[in-house]
């Protein structure tokens, strides 16, 4: 398990969490839910490009890693000198000191990573919905990252994707401007439909695309990718065949003059069917597939609920968990939200995941949820508060504890409460 530690970055003053495949944070409008997904898609990001390139690429001072975290994330200003992030996998580590002003990247263990595809869904996406948002020139944000995507990702749909609870089809269709929304009766433009919509249908096609599309169709790989995966398969060869036939990597036998004669050696072994030879290839053949190609997905979502009805919000998270458990892919999906609904259908779909046994078959069979059922041990939820700490608010089973839903509620009838007595029928 990932954990990550934030002390003092913008409204955040001390996060520790353990990163689960499902993890959901809710706060208040300016708490800092969103500077810790960001801290979190970043950190995600620099593992990979430091393990598929087999070096801390170029990251070698704090001003190096300021630069672009704050750059592509839009959060100038909010690491100050106290300001401190700590990222730890089974595969890599890094640490931003603020204090002692240190940057420390390391690969623990090259062989416990599996490749994943990370992909951040910034709150603003409506902004995709602007006709000709192709010819605009954005700053190299994570705003312009994702219409990069965006507009490379839609032409893969001209084929109408239906999502039944929003009770329309989304189809990519260039000869008609692009974006269509349809639904019997009328067809118009994305730019055209509703504000829930606008919002609501680029992150469900995104999803789709990194959840299901990915794996159901061969990656083409640009030159930098070709490379890099050559580099890796040859680490691994060198690690997991030649030290382990001779005790020297193909460095050290290529400074010995050996190298070639026992590349040759090993290829006939291979041939000749040699049973530790064909072990070991088979073993190094597995390590790289996990090293090169995508093993999972990891979505960081702000906002879902944005213009979105409370019952959609519920059939949103259903559709989300849904997908993220369509295949047998350990994925990984980071929610960010102000609404207590997004909680209440988490909450839902774990509790259906505890009675699953008990309850009976036609009536699970009614449940909207039906098909979202989740371990509570793949999700946690957090609450930050308006003091910028982060708390978990679980309990141990696994549901949102009651105190949290009756306080929320107490907020909201508090003066109804209060005015309720003053009311003349």
């Amino acid at each position: 398990m990932t954990q990550i530690i934030i002390k003092n970055v913008g409204p955040v003053r001390s996060v520790d969490m353990n990163l689960n495949h499902i993890n959901l944070i809710i706060g208040a409008q300016s708490s800092g839910k969103s500077t810790i997904a960001k801290i979190i898609s970043f950190c995600s990001w620099l593992e990979k490009e430091c393990i598929t390139n087999l070096s801390t690429i170029g990251f070698v001072t704090t001003e190096d890693f300021l630069n672009e975290i704050e750059t592509f994330h839009s959060i100038k200003g909010y690491f100050k000198p106290d300001s401190y992030v700590r990222y730890e996998s089974d595969s890599f580590f890094a640490e931003y000191d603020g204090p002692s002003d240190r940057i420390s990247l390391r690969i623990k263990d090259l062989y416990a990573y599996l490749k994943p595809k990370i992909f951040y869904l910034p709150a603003e996406r409506c902004i995709s919905s602007i006709p000709g948002i192709e010819r605009i020139e954005l700053p190299e944000n994570n705003l312009r990252n994702f219409i990069f995507d965006w507009i490379s990702i839609r032409s893969h749909y001209e084929t109408r994707m239906e999502i039944p609870w929003l009770r329309v089809n989304y189809y990519f269709d260039k000869s008609k401007g692009g974006d269509r929304v349809s639904s019997p009766g009328y067809d118009v433009p994305l730019s055209s439909a509703s504000s829930g919509l606008k919002s609501t249908l680029p992150l469900m096609v995104l999803a789709d695309y990194f959840l299901r599309w990915v794996y159901d169709h061969e990656e083409n790989l640009s030159f930098e990718k070709r490379e890099r995966n050559s580099k890796l398969r040859l680490k691994v060869f060198s690690d997991l065949v030649f030290r382990k036939l001779f005790g020297k990597d193909l460095q050290m036998l290529d400074q010995e003059g050996n190298a070639s004669a026992r590349m040759d050696e090993v290829q006939k072994r291979l041939e000749m069917r040699d049973p530790e030879v064909v072990r070991l290839n088979a073993e190094a053949m597995d390590q790289i597939q996990k090293l090169v190609t995508t093993q999972y997905s990891s979505l960081i979502i702000e906002e879902p609920e944005q213009n979105l009805f409370p019952s959609s919000q519920h059939d949103l998270v259903y559709d989300l968990i849904r997908m993220l458990k369509a295949n047998d892919r350990k994925n990984h999906l980071t929610l960010t939200t102000h609404s207590p609904y997004i909680l209440y259908a988490i909450n839902n779909c774990v509790l259906g995941y505890l009675v699953r046994n008990q309850i009976p078959a036609e009536q699970l069979a009614q449940l909207k949820c039906r098909d979202s059922l989740i371990d509570p041990a793949l999700v946690s939820v957090y609450q930050i508060t308006t003091e910028g700490n982060l708390q978990k608010i679980q309990q141990e089973d696994g549901l949102i504890g009651k105190n949290y839903f009756d306080d929320t509620m107490k907020e909201i009838m508090d003066d109804f409460y209060s005015l309720i007595d003053y009311y003349n029928d």
